[in-house]
């Protein structure tokens, strides 16, 4: 796994628990989790996060991308 995370370029270990949901309440949390569980790239799909700036994104994308590293 150490190996997999120096080869990511992740500057960060990040995951979903770290993030504040009370921050933007508008984020779909069941839907970041989900994300989060990888079944969308068993499936062949693909993910997007779109939104203003500051609204957390990037710390989805971070927390999903580390997922995968760990798996």
């Amino acid at each position: 796994i150490e190996q997999r995370y120096k080869q990511s370029g992740l500057d960060e270990r990040t995951s979903l628990a770290e993030f504040d949901w009370g921050f933007n309440p508008k984020i779909p949390k069941r839907t970041c989790f989900e994300l989060n569980t990888l079944k969308f790239v068993a499936e062949g799909e693909n993910a997007i996060l779109i939104g203003p700036p500051g609204t957390g994104k990037s710390h989805v994308a971070k927390a999903v991308a580390y997922s995968a590293v760990r798996t």
